[in-house]
């Protein structure tokens, strides 16, 4: 008798031990994520414009999909996908949850509209000085924040650092928030309310900042129509920029041609780095993109994409840093 239950025990763990493996590796969460080659959207149908300057063609942001916390298993079969990267979560995004790491997407969704419009308006009054924008800067916002912060919160505006406040300008809030220190006094605004917090050892430096802007679109010249936005994420900056500035004026920078590309943007037209160049490319040439501009901080990671692809050829990267370059880049 104990010889017969002794050996449908040892069955019995050989047909459940199975299960229990397959479930551990579809369940079991890691502290993995999976970046996945996304799309392009029409950068014109976020922002469109009141002029009836005529477009041929189409510029268009690209998008990638992130997955977090992803299984054992998603993280075996991920590679053997075209385009599929697995990589560690930044240590400071581990600390978010779903919901704050949504809330931070669209705060950078915003910002980078609201320098987008900035740049291209300034930029298109210079050549016709009947195109104007009005907005006024109202200090940083709370984009990001670590698990230590707990008196500020994402979406938080500091107004004022130690006396100095956004009504001084950019720079000199800039400059005060840069010398804080433990037992500076910042107020903040959180919604209609302003609050007074005092940073500490749990506070410091734990929080990162966009330059935070109130446009008013109806004021500025041409209006302006914002929809609602598909994606999250400051990496349409420079796309939206270029779309808006199209829309402004009479010469049309797509030549008829479908332009995509990448790259984060201030209101003084830089240029900044994204994550995801790799999907990025391969999105873009699946889509068939004529032209891609890749922000020089990617440039190099862009280009070995780019040179895996079968025919590369009928999509010309192009490399640029700055507003301007990628004008002068569309003009030849």
């Amino acid at each position: 008798m104990k010889y017969l239950i002794k050996k449908y025990r040892i069955l019995l763990a050989i047909l459940i031990l199975p299960y229990i493996f397959i479930i551990v590796i579809c369940t079991y969460k890691t502290d993995k994520e999976i970046t996945m080659v996304g799309n392009i959207s029409e950068v014109q149908k976020l922002i469109k414009l009141d002029t009836d300057n005529v477009q041929e063609g189409s510029f268009n942001s690209v998008y990638v999909y992130t997955t977090e916390h992803t299984t054992i298993l998603q993280n075996y079969i991920a590679p053997y996908i075209m385009g599929n990267d697995v990589s560690d979560i930044s240590q400071g995004y581990v600390h978010l949850t779903d919901a704050q790491t949504r809330q931070m997407g669209v705060i950078q969704k915003n910002q980078s509209i609201e320098a987008s419009l900035i740049k291209a308006y300034t930029y298109a009054h210079e050549l016709d000085d009947s195109i104007n924008i009005t907005y006024e800067f109202k200090g940083y916002i709370i984009r990001y924040i670590t698990a230590l912060v707990d008196k500020v919160q994402l979406g938080d505006i500091i107004e004022e650092v130690d006396g100095v406040s956004y009504l001084d300008g950019n720079d000199a809030l800039k400059n005060a928030i840069n010398n804080s220190n433990i037992g500076s006094i910042l107020k903040i605004r959180r919604n209609s309310n302003l609050l007074e917090v005092t940073w500490d050892e749990n506070h410091y430096k734990q929080v990162s900042l966009y330059e935070k802007y109130s446009i008013n679109y109806q004021l500025s010249t041409p209006a302006i129509t914002i929809n609602k936005a598909s994606t999250v994420g400051p990496s349409a900056g420079l796309l939206q920029t270029l779309s808006i500035f199209n829309q402004l004026t009479d010469y049309d920078y797509t030549k008829g041609l479908k332009i995509a590309g990448t790259g984060t943007i201030d209101v003084n037209g830089n240029v900044g780095k994204i994550g995801g160049i790799k999907q990025k490319i391969i999105a873009a040439y699946q889509n068939n993109v004529d032209i891609f501009l890749c922000p020089s901080s990617n440039y190099e990671d862009a280009l070995k994409a780019y040179n895996t692809l079968k025919n590369k050829n009928r999509m010309k990267l192009i490399e640029v840093s700055t507003f301007e370059s990628a004008i002068g880049a569309l003009c030849q």
